[in-house]
């Protein structure tokens, strides 16, 4: 059954399946994602939230939902490594989840493997909150 599950028509990346099941079961409406790949696209796992909409605001709810679990997420000091971040998409009010620029966000390895790992890190809570 998850198999059948798709973002915008396209079939989801398997090293990405779980964090999008942790989303959607926290009530966080995604439409596009991508694992990270080293030979091609971005080089660090990515989810696209919202609904398209004619208006930013469509969104804003959500923007702020997800922007508040970073907050709660992050709330322990000192992180190392990549933080994630939000960052808007054109003007329709979608927004994208993935690694802030830096080191973190370039073609290495294991940086990928970290960006992949604190991505399910981060909806693994936000599952959590949802579930308490």
């Amino acid at each position: 059954m998850l198999e059948e599950i798709a973002d915008s028509r396209c079939p989801i990346d398997p090293g990405i399946m779980g964090v999008l099941v942790d989303f959607r079961v926290a009530g966080l409406s995604t439409y596009g994602s991508c694992q990270g790949h080293l030979g091609r696209g971005l080089p660090y796992p990515w989810v696209a939230f919202g609904v398209r909409s004619d208006s930013p605001e469509g969104n804003a709810g959500l923007y702020a939902e997800v922007g508040r679990l970073l907050e709660e997420f992050y709330d322990v000091g000192d992180v190392p490594g990549a933080r994630l971040i939000l960052v808007p998409i054109g003007n329709c009010g979608v927004f994208r989840l993935r690694v802030a620029e830096g080191p973190f966000a370039t073609a290495v390895p294991a940086y990928l493997r970290y960006n992949r790992d604190e991505m399910k890190r981060f909806s693994a809570f936000a599952r959590s909150r949802r579930e308490s």
